[in-house]
């Protein structure tokens, strides 16, 4: 308790005071300027959606776990670094999520292919029962 607030405390308002803050905004900065320009060259929503799991979760989750450290007395470097690491995992994470979205999308195509090829035939069929009965 006594290290948090003497030691820690004082690191973190020199750190403010000497110009460490903007390593405390960097993340900030960084995360959503490169999320900003994935999601402006994206083309359709499916590739809006990919870069949304793959940077935009974790930027989100880097600059909250950066702000989290921040607000922890945690001096800048160390919590970019934690943030940093904080958002390769989650972007591990939502790479995995998006490659199962994906998969998922392939498999409602494939059956929604399958449906209409189903549909084409029957009315062929009918078509056929109706011009022999027709004969």
């Amino acid at each position: 308790s006594v290290k948090k607030e003497a030691v820690e405390y004082f690191d973190k308002y020199r750190d403010l005071k000497l110009g460490s803050a903007p390593t405390d905004i960097m993340s900030i900065i960084l995360g959503f300027g490169s999320l900003g320009v994935g999601l402006a060259a994206a083309n359709d929503k499916d590739t809006q959606a990919s870069i949304a799991l793959k940077y935009g979760f974790p930027a989100v989750g880097g600059m909250l776990t950066s702000m989290v450290m921040t607000s922890m007395l945690i001096s800048g470097g160390k919590s970019l670094v934690t943030g940093f690491i904080s958002s390769l995992l989650r972007n591990k994470v939502g790479s995995a999520v998006d490659k199962q979205r994906k998969k998922y999308q392939e498999q409602r195509q494939m059956l929604a292919n399958q449906r209409d090829f189903d549909k084409v035939m029957s009315i062929k069929t009918e078509a056929k029962t109706l011009q022999k009965a027709s004969s």
